[in-house]
């Protein structure tokens, strides 16, 4: 495919893919090995090993090691003494050019050894001997269990892959450990033990002077005795799995792979235009210079595959599913769903269990079942599919064996009991969409293509797939720039007064260094020196340099400085810009009273009634209940040498509360005790204890639909009469998409409750009658209109509500049923629920707080009234969102905001 886009673009270009296609292939093990001990010149009793590389890093064997015979084999046979193979500290310039590599060893350990201690290291490259005390570096393999590790430091720094298993004793092994990358594997006789990312190479060790087979850099670890050693090598190059199966003397399992089907998405025809597919909800295919690319969108849009192609999962037993793929850092791919492929026998599997196969981007996990999850057999890489780039997914498997690779490396292999020719006719197949209902879309994914091969793909075919990647991201990394270059800006520089601030930095990644035309005036960090009074303004250019992997762009920038100012002129100037803000209508615990301004005039407060509001803007007293507020003059007097100006405030004290604790209700988990009502009170707010020694207040049974409530919320009316309740009508063991309404409670003493429900397919059968999800209803009063607003957040799965959006009715006047209909409150653009909202006095703005379900986290928005002003869009009341509020890395929903008693 690269080949294909790329040689009417340039006859250069055409050439050096030539040149490295033909290259690769002539590149061989022989070339690539730096240490040889296959012992085939060693006689034995020899106390030295001869490297045969031709490298001569003969080894030493010490401690009564020896070359000897076992089971017909030339063996290094390291003895019951302590022995080991010293390699020589000329090795260690070899590590030291080590990066991407591969060490391999023939190994026989006894089966009555003892390799459960510390130690027990097979080949160790060290900086030390003592390793625990000088912490300067080793990378060893050991057998007590089948771990690689690598350090700067020590053990306290490992990076490091293993099994957790000794490796196998009383029988010849194989191993091959293969670093690419940053990814390490670990071979034990053909098969994949382990794999993960390694963070350091052997380059970074430098020059190790201590290199040994059998023994440990740890000065109290156990030597490998009785081990016996056929082989050792390593080579300065990754092993690919041809090359491993052909150590191993494994037959070439692949063959020849052929294209079933290949979406290359110039339309939504497969190329040979036999396979149709179809796009939904907003997913679009568009037209990036020589890209055509499939993208899904934010509105839980995918693409149909059609029904049609179900006749080739029919017909596969060996095969290969191959695809370049864009997942953007800013989705969160961790919740259930996010399937790359889906082909399924109905798109209700947990229902249906009639048998299913897909990719889940989440954990790198290929997975097929005859029924739903219950029967599934996986191949599970365990990490999540790399996002903000470009990358190739291709997953093969031969017979019963399976592969997953990412970017061409060997991520998982594992045995999968099922073919898809046993799924029969798949009729739901789909790329982004899970045959799950409630499960996540694969949001704001592309795609550059998508290829059913009948046939395994051998690993270099794949590597020739991913060439096609390097122009994408660079092509992304453009856009990626200039779209940053063009989101930077300078606030205030057309009157610079003070120091300006010049980002370093773009989301971590783009590195910006900055240049002025008058450093003397603005240098280069921003340090601004301002000409003396009397002068005129001075214009400077600042230009940003922007670079982001290999790639560079500049952007300048026209900042005015001003002069400075006499000190009449200043006084003058912070008198006009002074300003106090917050509640000071009703103010009940602080305001802000600034002490410097931005000409640096010196201010100062004075309280004409400091035993309410002191002269720092603390309250000290609120005004006694009933008897109004209280009204405090704020002087602020303005100085700048002799120069002198004074500015009068006027500042409410609130009354004192007559309130003395707090009221929570909730729920406790997912089991039909737990989803009750229960109440819980607190005398500050954030210590709660239990009411009815944890017992419910309320019988789920009598008030709900589905004998089970979750979500409860309750409101006191702003008369301070009534209380209201709401809360989700569901029971959670019927699963995630099954409630259809909400109960709603009503109460003058906190004991007596009258209750109704609302269920929305009985009362909008219309629009809501296929409403999969009513969740989390919560109340506020609305003062435009005096009515109580109920909230809820709604989903259908289908183009009424593809995902959690937040809506809203307002009650009835005895707070028994929803008037009207619903209207959309917010759209997230994604899922969004538990929506909070809280009316802030000091701002004049609506709060709400909501958990985004796709991407996590809580976040918030804020507007000035609930609802839109003079019939604008619906939900378009809300500012920009924040970034993700919560102060923990535990994943968090279901927000709790209210004022404390008597403070702002």
């Amino acid at each position: 495919m690269f080949i294909r886009k790329f040689l009417i673009f340039s006859d250069k270009l055409f050439i050096l893919i030539f040149i490295y296609l033909i290259n690769f292939p002539l590149i061989t093990l022989a070339q690539n090995i730096c240490l040889n001990y296959d012992l085939s010149n060693d006689p034995p009793g020899s106390a030295e090993v001869i490297d045969i590389s031709g490298n001569q890093h003969n080894g030493i064997l010490l401690n009564g090691a020896k070359i000897s015979t076992f089971e017909n084999l030339k063996v290094i046979d390291l003895g019951e003494s302590n022995g080991y193979v010293d390699i020589g500290s000329g090795f260690g310039n070899v590590i030291a050019c080590l990066k991407n590599f591969s060490i391999l060893v023939k190994i026989f350990i006894p089966a009555t050894s003892d390799i459960s201690q510390n130690g027990n290291f097979i080949w160790t490259f060290a900086n030390s001997n003592n390793i625990l005390k000088d912490a300067n570096g080793e990378m060893h393999f050991s057998a007590k269990n089948t771990r690689y590790a690598i350090t700067l430091t020590n053990y306290v720094n490992e990076s490091g892959i293993d099994n957790s298993k000794p490796v196998q004793k009383g029988e010849w092994i194989k191993i091959i450990y293969v670093q690419n990358n940053g990814k390490g594997i670990i071979y034990i006789n053909g098969k994949i033990i382990t794999a993960g990312n390694i963070k350091i190479t052997p380059s970074e060790l430098g020059v190790t002077k201590y290199n040994y087979l059998g023994r440990s850099s740890y000065s109290s670890d156990k030597y490998l005795s009785n081990a016996k050693i056929a082989d050792f090598k390593i080579y300065n190059c990754p092993l690919t799995i041809e090359q491993v199966d052909s150590i191993f003397g494994i037959p070439n399992s692949n063959y020849e792979a052929k294209i079933l089907s290949k979406f290359e998405f110039d339309s939504e025809k497969d190329l040979n235009g036999f396979y149709i597919g179809k796009l939904y909800n907003g997913a679009q295919i568009s037209r990036l210079n020589d890209y055509s690319i499939l993208k899904l969108g934010e509105n839980n849009g995918y693409f149909d595959l059609s029904s049609k192609i179900g006749n080739i999962i029919a017909s596969l037993d060996s095969f290969s599913f191959s695809t370049n793929i864009y997942l953007p850092e800013s989705i969160n791919i961790s919740n259930n769903g996010g399937f790359i492929w889906t082909f399924a026998n109905s798109d209700n599997m947990a229902q249906t269990a009639n048998g299913n196969l897909f990719f889940r981007a989440g954990n790198s996990r290929y997975s097929i079942s005859k029924t739903n999850w219950e029967g599934e057999s996986n191949i599970v890489a365990g990490i999540p599919v790399p996002q903000g780039k470009w990358i190739n997914i291709t997953y093969t498997q031969y017979n019963n064996i399976g592969k997953i690779f990412i970017d061409g490396d060997l991520y998982a292999e594992n045995t999968i009991t099922i073919k898809p020719k046993e799924l029969g006719v798949t009729g739901y197949n789909f790329l982004g969409r899970s045959c799950y209902i409630g499960d996540d879309y694969l949001k704001s994914a592309e795609y550059d293509n998508f290829v059913i091969y009948q046939g395994v793909l051998k690993q270099s075919e794949i590597l020739k797939l991913c060439e096609s990647l390097q122009p994408l991201n660079k092509l992304y990394d453009s856009l990626y720039l200039f779209k940053s270059l063009n989101k930077l800006s300078l606030i205030g520089i057309d009157s610079v007064r003070t120091n300006i601030f010049l980002p370093l930095s773009i989301d971590n990644k783009i590195i910006i260094n900055w240049t002025s035309s008058n450093s003397k005036i603005i240098n280069e960090k921003g340090l601004v020196a301002r000409p003396k009074a009397g002068s005129a303004p001075v214009k400077v250019t600042l230009t940003a340099n922007l670079n982001y992997n290999n790639l560079s762009a500049s952007k300048t920038f026209q900042a005015t400085v001003l002069p400075n100012y006499t000190d009449e002129e200043s006084v003058i100037i912070d008198y006009q810009n002074l300003n106090i803000t917050g509640n000071i209508n009703n103010l009940r615990t602080s305001i802000y009273l600034p002490t410097k301004s931005i000409e640096n005039s010196i201010i100062s407060w004075q309280s004409d009634c400091p035993d309410y509001l002191d002269n720092t803007g603390k309250v000290l007293k609120l005004a006694q209940p009933g008897s109004g507020k209280k009204e405090v003059t704020l002087t602020a007097t303005i100085c700048k040498g002799k120069a002198k100006l004074k500015k009068i405030f006027k500042v409410m004290i609130a009354e004192e509360e007559d309130k003395i604790a707090y009221l929570f209700v909730y729920f406790t988990g997912n089991t039909s005790q737990g989803e009750q009502i229960r109440f819980a009170v607190s005398s500050d707010g954030f210590n709660y204890y239990q009411l009815n020694y944890g017992n419910p207040v309320i019988g789920s049974d009598s008030i709900s639909i589905k004998k089970g409530v979750r979500d409860p919320h309750i409101l006191r009316t702003h008369d301070g009469k009534n209380f209201y309740m709401v809360a989700t009508d569901m029971k959670s063991a019927e699963g995630w998409t099954s409630n259809r309404g909400i109960v709603m409670l009503k109460s003058d003493d906190l004991i007596n409750w009258t209750h109704s429900t609302v269920h929305f397919p009985q009362k909008w059968p219309d629009k809501w009658g296929k409403v999969l999800r009513v969740w989390a209803p919560q109340i506020i009063f609305d003062t435009s209109v005096n009515k109580y607003m109920v909230y809820f957040s709604l989903f259908t799965g289908d183009s009424v509500c593809p995902y959690d959006r937040i809506y809203y009715c307002y009650a009835n006047n005895d707070f028994t049923d929803l008037e009207g209909e619903p209207k959309l409150l917010f759209d997230g653009g994604m899922a969004v629920i538990d929506a909070d909202i809280v009316y802030n006095e000091s701002d004049g703005m609506y709060h709400m707080f909501f958990k985004n379900e796709t991407l996590g986290g809580i976040i918030k928005v804020t507007a000035k009234t609930l609802t839109p002003y003079n019939n604008q869009p619906l939900g378009s009341q809300w500012i920009e969102p924040s970034k993700p509020l919560q102060q923990t890395s535990t994943p968090v929903e279901g927000s709790g905001v209210f004022r404390l008693i008597n403070s702002d």
